[in-house]
């Protein structure tokens, strides 16, 4: 039991880091463009 709660909640985490970082991404993106 635990070891498929460790994998939902790996799992869960990746998906936060990675839409995360996405929107970090997104956002540094158009912020070059206003700056240029």
């Amino acid at each position: 039991m635990q070891i498929h709660l460790f994998y939902i909640y790996r799992m869960i985490i990746t998906g936060v880091l990675r839409y995360f970082s996405g929107f970090v991404y997104n956002h540094l993106k158009l912020a070059k463009l206003d700056s240029f």
